[in-house]
Order: C-alpha cells, then sequence, then structure tokens
C-alpha cells in the first residue's frame, strides 16, 4: 500500500500518462489521483494506488461534474471512468493551480476523433464496414472504452493506431 501526501504535497502534474482499472497503471499517479479526488473533490475513494472499483466509479463522478471541459470537447454525453487527455487536465488544474489549455496537437487530435465518429457512424447507418475508432473518453457507449493521451489519433497503419483499435474492439 501506498502512503497518500496531501493533495498540497502531490508532484505536478499529477497525472501523466493513461490511467484506467485493469491496466498496469503506474502506482504513484494513481495514488495522486486518489488523493485530489479525496481530498479536493471530497469524493469517496481509498487512498490505496490501486485503480480500483471505488477509484473508476469516482472518476465517473469527476467526469460527469466537469462534463462541459472533459467530455464536451469529444462530443460525449457519458463518462468513462478512464483518466486520459481532457480528464487528466482538469485534474492536473485542480491540483496544480495550471491553466486547462489544449495545444494544437491535443486540438487536432479531438477534431480527428470527432471525424471518425461521425464517419463510423455514416457506415454504421450504410451497413459499410467499419474502420475501428480510437479509444477515448469521448465514448457514448455504455461500456468503458480505453484511451490514450499521448496517441489518441495515431496516423496510419502505425503500431500506435493498431493497439487503440485493439483496445477499442476489447470494449464493444
Amino acid at each position: 500500500m501506498i502512503t497518500i501526501p496531501p493533495t498540497e504535497a502531490i508532484s505536478c502534474p499529477v497525472i501523466t500518462t493513461l490511467l484506467e482499472k485493469g491496466r498496469d497503471n503506474d502506482s504513484k499517479e494513481v495514488a495522486g489521483l486518489q488523493s485530489v479526488l479525496k481530498n479536493t473533490e471530497k469524493l469517496e475513494v481509498d487512498a490505496t494506488g490501486i485503480f480500483d472499483d471505488k477509484t473508476e466509479a469516482a472518476i465517473k463522478v469527476f467526469q460527469k461534474k466537469y462534463a462541459d471541459v472533459i467530455l464536451a470537447p469529444w462530443d460525449a454525453t457519458r463518462a468513462t471512468g478512464i483518466v486520459s487527455l481532457t480528464t487528466a487536465k482538469k485534474l492536473n488544474q485542480i491540483a496544480c493551480g495550471v491553466p486547462l489549455t489544449m495545444n494544437e496537437k491535443e486540438l487536432a487530435q479531438i477534431a480527428d476523433y470527432k471525424a471518425k465518429s461521425v464517419a463510423e457512424k455514416a457506415a454504421h447507418s450504410t451497413g459499410a464496414a467499419l474502420t475501428p475508432g480510437l479509444p477515448s473518453e469521448a465514448s457514448n457507449d455504455d461500456a468503458p472504452t480505453g484511451q490514450s493521451a499521448a496517441a489518441l489519433n495515431a496516423v496510419g497503419g502505425s503500431v500506435i493506431h493498431r493497439f487503440g483499435a485493439f483496445l477499442a474492439n476489447l470494449f464493444k
């Protein structure tokens, strides 16, 4: 078990990697996440450094509370319980007092995701074969999906793209 420091003692940024239940997460980042959720957001989460059911549930509450900056950029309507790009940025903003900003690459990732989502919906409605979408916190499905802040929309047939598609298909 990891000892969770008070929120003000956390090193910033708190979140720098993808965090989700069932993944081999960095326990120090999960501990920082849990500390922010527990001490700042007053959510029911055990400070263990392990991304468990309570942590996932607390993230969903957090994502819904800040839906305008976490879910809305993706045109998403449901929380996933996965910490990636916009969720991590909001957590870091709260914990570190840094502005929540998106660089050009991050904005392009979101725009690419939304464009692919529209194309997939159109292909689905016509019965055309779908290209697996990349995972993100932008899911509007009931089942959670994986996501990667650093590689939400890798191009072409890269390993990252194929891995993202693989993760997305796991939860369909």
